[in-house]
């Protein structure tokens, strides 16, 4: 999982004894063995996940996931990702990102 992907689900690898947390204000139930987050109640809502045997994001929300040859994010349905020949993050929702000489993300 790259690190879009991590800013976008904010996947919590930490159980909690009751198999709950909060997350940036949202109560998330996690429901799979491997800890991966299968909903989240949001004051709109709940957000749903679906996960492969890989562990890999396939549905948000009923929304497909997909993904390009090197395994990163174009689109979850609401957002679309595009990465750079470097596998790195060129835009995303309308955001343009850059990056430094030492290759951080400004």
């Amino acid at each position: 999982m790259n690190g879009f992907q991590q800013e976008v689900i904010q996947k919590n690898n930490e159980q909690s004894a009751n198999n709950q947390r909060t997350i940036r204000g949202r109560f998330c139930d996690w429901r799979d063995a491997a800890g991966n987050i299968t909903s989240c109640t949001v004051s709109d809502g709940t957000n749903t996940f679906v996960y492969d045997q890989n562990n890999r994001l396939t549905s948000y929300n009923g929304q497909a996931v997909t993904y390009d040859m090197d395994g990163n994010m174009l689109s979850n349905g609401y957002i679309n990702c595009e990465f750079d020949s470097g596998n790195r993050l060129i835009s995303a929702g309308g955001h343009t990102y850059t990056y430094n000489a030492e290759d951080v993300r400004i």
